[in-house]
């Protein structure tokens, strides 16, 4: 894989955020997080998908926790919390100013040093929100996100 940027540089859909996901991805890559019913295919596609869920992210604050390489496969978990805009991210239930909590495991398959399919097991966790009020009932595991969302 191409050499990655520092994680905070990853989270904002600036100029080195696209390059760098461009950079990353092959352009036929296949990108799913089954939870939520979501497959995209194509680079340029998934950069336009990754670039509104980073503008949905205030606040960001990413933890990575492990990243295992063997091969053409790669995992990696994070976790990342942050204070929901009320937009952008593709089946996420919750209005603007909740608190969330992201848990990722990214599974990558690797070809010619660059990502050509990723698999993104997602846990979503409400926090509360931004002015401390409990968290509102949260969504996907339990049947809420829809697809296309």
């Amino acid at each position: 894989m191409p050499d990655e940027l520092p994680p905070s540089d990853l989270l904002f859909p600036t100029a080195a955020f696209l390059s760098c996901a461009r950079a990353q991805y092959a352009p036929q890559v296949r990108w799913t997080a089954p939870r939520r019913g979501l497959a995209i295919d194509g680079r340029d596609a998934l950069v336009a998908h990754l670039a509104a869920e980073a503008v949905a992210m205030g606040s960001p604050e990413l933890q990575p926790l492990r990243r295992t390489a063997t091969g053409s496969r790669v995992i990696e978990e994070t976790v990342v919390r942050f204070v929901y805009a009320g937009h952008g991210i593709a089946g996420l239930d919750l209005p603007p100013g909740s608190r969330v909590e992201l848990g990722r495991v990214r599974m990558l398959e690797i070809a010619d040093s660059r990502i050509v399919a990723e698999t993104c097991i997602e846990t979503w966790t409400p926090l509360g929100t931004a002015d401390g009020s409990p968290a509102p009932e949260l969504m996907a595991p339990r049947g809420r996100f829809a697809a296309g969302d």
